[in-house]
């Protein structure tokens, strides 16, 4: 019982984090007869990740292995195009750092802006289309940014992000403001503590 009550606890606890998580790579548990399988289901015609081994390993249509790599973006067989990303930014923001999240199932991309590179960079990326999962920045900016960016063969896409309408007084201002995320924060907290609570109730009444 208790044991049943700690896992729905967790999952509870998983479910209400403000927190979002987005991993949904194909993944291999298990060889039978040289083809790959996880959770007694095989995996075809996929870059899968490798529990066992600790490796991404690229399987035909039947399951079987082509070949393994430690990255699969390094797969020789890949197209790629380049992506280019500048950041416009007032004077008072020339010593912070954005950081950007790109990703597939499969792929992913870490981009930093600061000012060692003038706050703009472009990369070389495998053609694919990306979920922009973040564009972090370590004061609240509100910032728009498009949620999916297409990289296309010997091309180049292009993300531009405009910080400049936040003046030394307004990001100032912002600064001394009230953090809306602990808000947030609390809010959720609060919310999943009340609900441990009616499900200890609940059991405690069961048992009695």
């Amino acid at each position: 019982m208790k044991k049943g009550l700690l896992i729905l606890i967790i999952t509870l606890c998983i479910f209400i984090s403000p927190k979002c998580f987005a991993d949904d790579k194909a993944l291999v548990d298990n060889y039978i007869d040289g083809v790959a399988y996880y959770n007694g289901n095989i995996v075809t015609n996929t870059w899968a990740y490798d529990l066992s081994a600790k490796n991404y390993v690229k399987l035909d249509e039947e399951g079987h292995e082509i070949m393994r790599l430690d990255d699969p973006k390094k797969d020789p067989t890949l197209k790629h195009g380049k992506m280019h990303v500048k950041a416009e930014i007032p004077k008072n923001m020339n010593n912070d750092i954005i950081q950007i999240s790109l990703s597939t199932s499969l792929y992913t991309y870490d981009i930093r802006l600061d000012k060692s590179n003038n706050f703009e960079t472009t990369i070389d990326m495998v053609v694919d289309t990306y979920v922009v999962h973040c564009v972090d920045l370590d004061r609240e900016t509100n910032i728009k940014f498009p949620q999916q960016l297409k990289v296309y063969e010997n091309n180049t896409t292009e993300l531009s992000l405009d910080y400049s309408k936040y003046e030394e007084n307004e990001v100032v201002e912002e600064e001394k403001g009230f953090d809306k995320r602990i808000i947030i924060y609390a809010f959720f907290g609060i919310i999943g503590l009340f609900i441990i609570l009616l499900i200890s109730l609940f059991y405690k009444a069961k048992n009695i």
